[in-house]
């Protein structure tokens, strides 16, 4: 028979009691938030917001630690090997964490068995906007003009670079992807007209909606944007069930002790909580998915599998 000495079970209680009272009295120092890609990206401006109201929640310093690189994944890799007591975090997204499993044979990093999610953060869908220099004005227009004529994708992360893959798969076209470090410089390619299609966030897409500066061809949500209610959707325009959406998310490393965690999601949950920052994001057209740590878990991996098979059918190929 199996017997559990009584010493024993007393140094796990106490091992037990020190995790708790250490989540208690967690932060003692400044918190390091990695963000995977250049400053005023989507994710970035997410995650300063965030890193904002948690170091007042807090009463310590969360600082943002932009490590930009083609897909995020130099950052998500330094936050996955990082030392897992609660002080440097993770700004991921849909990119890092679901898109990037199809995309490289071989990740530095796991999505899912290198990282405890804490909170999804925001969710929204894209939006593709295209060069003022090219004449398409709508979707099917754009699908016309690059059956005749050589035309260019601007990637800025891995979201996009799916998104993109499956508009060519979908409209029978093959146009050639240019990828970037961030949004910024598809946005400067995009507007001096060497690109001419970019999927965008919401937000970063919105000081061009107007004037011309860039075309709103679509969304890629299968209803309308309440901040673009005259831009229609891919689906309407012709891509029949044409779903993609981009979110941002708070991971730390695997081994970050449970009660820490719980008492990251609770003071995240506090922060994004505030009126504020509820308005500041409905204004930057993004959404709280409202899910509970559990339910983000598992939402990522479903997510990894869905996107996973969809590439494979797809036939896009890894790097």
């Amino acid at each position: 028979m199996f017997c559990v000495s009584r010493k024993w079970l007393t140094a796990l209680a106490l091992a037990c009691g020190a995790l708790s009272a250490s989540a208690q009295t967690y932060p003692t120092k400044p918190v390091r938030l990695i963000v995977p890609v250049e400053p005023g990206s989507a994710t970035d401006v997410v995650a300063r917001l965030v890193a904002q109201r948690l170091s007042t929640v807090w009463g310590q310093q969360v600082v943002v630690d932009n490590r930009p690189s083609v897909n995020g994944v130099v950052g998500a890799e330094m936050a996955a090997r990082a030392q897992a007591d609660g002080y440097t975090l993770l700004a991921g997204n849909s990119g890092t964490h679901v898109m990037n499993v199809g995309l490289y044979k071989k990740l530095s990093y796991d999505p899912v068995a290198d990282f405890a999610p804490v909170a999804q953060l925001v969710t929204t869908p894209l939006v593709l906007v295209g060069s003022p220099k090219m004449p398409p004005r709508t979707v099917k227009e754009v699908i016309a003009y690059a059956k005749t004529n050589s035309i260019n994708w601007g990637i800025a992360g891995a979201t996009g670079q799916l998104a993109s893959l499956m508009f060519n798969a979908m409209a029978g076209v093959d146009i050639v992807s240019i990828p970037y470090k961030g949004s910024a410089g598809a946005e400067a390619s995009l507007l001096a007209g060497d690109t001419q299609l970019f999927f965008a966030s919401i937000s970063n897409a919105m000081p061009y909606a107007t004037g011309n500066r860039l075309t709103m061809l679509a969304v890629t949500s299968l209803k309308r944007s309440p901040l673009l209610p005259d831009v229609p959707t891919l689906d309407e325009s012709g891509l029949k069930d044409y779903e993609m959406d981009y979110w941002v998310g708070l991971f730390a490393p695997a081994a970050t002790p449970k009660p820490l965690v719980d008492r990251i999601h609770a003071d995240v949950v506090r922060a994004m909580g505030s009126p504020e920052v509820k308005e500041r994001l409905t204004q930057m057209g993004y959404t709280d998915p409202g899910r509970s740590r559990g339910e983000f878990d598992q939402y990522v991996r479903t997510s990894v599998t869905k996107y996973g098979k969809l590439m494979r059918d797809l036939g896009v190929k890894a790097q």
